[in-house]
């Protein structure tokens, strides 16, 4: 299955949030202010080229397929360290914590389909 995504939308971004050590955060904030430029566009910029070259060589799909077997490897855990586990729980679970973290609703819907 492939899976094409497409670069935001300037009205459709998200949060990422990260604590960065002091020295990190002052340079970034020194490097902005002299290029009047933000700390989104500066990041962005670095990541950009990060996610192209990650994608050639580990695209969504096979991200996902780490995703399932990771999840796999939880449920197995859960059903053997709790009398009361059940597919249903696990996956509304599941499907709780991956929908949190702004996963999208078809990779939601594979991983889910592939416990």
């Amino acid at each position: 299955m492939s899976i094409v995504t497409h670069p935001p939308v300037k009205r459709q971004l998200k949060m990422v949030g990260a604590f960065m050590p002091p020295y990190i955060h002052e340079y970034i904030t020194l490097y902005t202010l002299a290029k009047s430029t933000t700390k989104a566009k500066l990041l962005t910029s670095l990541v950009e080229p990060w996610i192209s070259a990650q994608r050639s060589k580990e695209p969504d799909s096979e991200l996902v397929d780490q995703v399932v077997r990771r999840i796999k490897m939880e449920w197995k855990v859960e059903r053997i360290t709790k009398k009361d586990a059940t597919i249903e729980k696990f996956k509304e679970t599941t499907k709780q914590v991956l929908t949190a973290k702004g996963i999208k609703q078809i990779y939601i819907t594979r991983i889910l389909n592939e416990i």
